[in-house]
């Protein structure tokens, strides 16, 4: 395992704690994942905490270990109801 993001970063640190000095948060992801942007938010931007909320993007073939299959739409089709107490309202 491995810190994600003090890992992309160089070992550049910041407090995450609204008294603290040190990281003390961080997300950790096994040796193999590679991750494209990581960072920590402002004190209480998003969630209300005395902690900075953490956060990484990666793509989910690393999570995965292949691609998602392409979403597929369905063709529209119109209801058809044949029940004597449905009425016709065109």
């Amino acid at each position: 395992m491995k810190e994600a993001i003090i890992s992309k970063y160089g070992g550049q640190t910041l407090p995450t704690h609204n008294r603290g000095s040190v990281t003390i948060d961080e997300i950790f992801v096994s040796l193999g994942i590679t991750i494209f942007a990581g960072g920590f938010l402002d004190f209480e931007d998003g969630i209300p905490s005395d902690h900075r909320a953490a956060w990484i993007d990666i793509e989910y073939s690393e999570i995965l270990r292949h691609s998602l299959p392409p979403i597929i739409k369905p063709k529209t089709r119109r209801l058809h109801c044949n029940h004597p107490r449905v009425k016709n309202h065109t």
